[in-house]
C-alpha cells in the first residue's frame, strides 16, 4: 500500500475520538433523514379522506430497552376497507414502564372489534393513520382554569 494514503493516529484516543463523533454523525443523519421520510409520507393526513374500521386481534406489547430500563409499547392492528378492497394498518399507541399496565391500557381501551377511523392517503389507500382522541391516552387531564361563568 503507498505510503500516506492512510492517515496516521499518534495514540489510539485520537482514533477513539473519530470513531465515536463518526457514529454519532451518522446516527443522527439517520434520525434526520427518517423523520423527514415520515413527515413526507403523511404529510397532509389531516385532510385525507376518512373511513371507519376495526381493531383485529387484542393488540401487542412489545418491549425496547434503553437506559437501563425496559419500555412497553403498545401497538394495535387494525383493518378498513376503500373501494372495496380490505387494508390493514398497524399503530404504536403509548408505551408503559411495567408490563401489565400495558397489557391493562390494551384490554380497556383498544379490545379487538374497537371502531376507529382511519385517514387513508387518497393516492395510495394502503398508507393510513388514525384519528385517536389523545386525551383517551393520556394520563394528563385538561387543564382547568377555574374560570366560572358570569350569569
Amino acid at each position: 500500500m503507498a505510503a500516506g494514503l492512510l492517515p496516521r493516529f499518534d495514540n489510539f484516543f485520537d482514533l477513539f475520538r473519530i470513531v465515536i463523533w463518526g457514529t454519532f454523525v451518522l446516527g443522527l443523519a439517520y434520525g434526520i433523514i427518517r423523520f423527514i421520510i415520515l413527515l413526507l409520507k403523511f404529510r397532509g393526513s389531516d385532510d385525507w379522506p376518512t373511513v371507519d374500521g376495526k381493531t383485529i386481534g387484542p393488540g401487542q406489547v412489545k418491549t425496547s430497552y434503553s437506559d437501563r430500563s425496559a419500555d412497553y409499547d403498545t401497538e394495535i392492528t387494525y383493518e378498513y376497507e376503500v373501494s372495496g378492497t380490505s387494508y390493514r394498518g398497524t399503530r404504536r399507541l403509548k408505551s408503559f414502564r411495567q408490563k401489565q399496565q400495558a397489557e391493562d391500557f390494551l384490554h380497556e381501551h383498544m379490545p379487538e372489534g374497537t371502531a376507529i377511523v382511519v385517514h387513508y392517503k387518497p393516492e395510495d389507500p394502503g398508507t393510513s393513520t388514525l384519528e385517536l382522541d389523545p386525551y383517551e391516552f393520556d394520563d394528563d387531564e385538561p387543564i382547568s382554569l377555574n374560570l366560572e361563568q358570569k350569569k
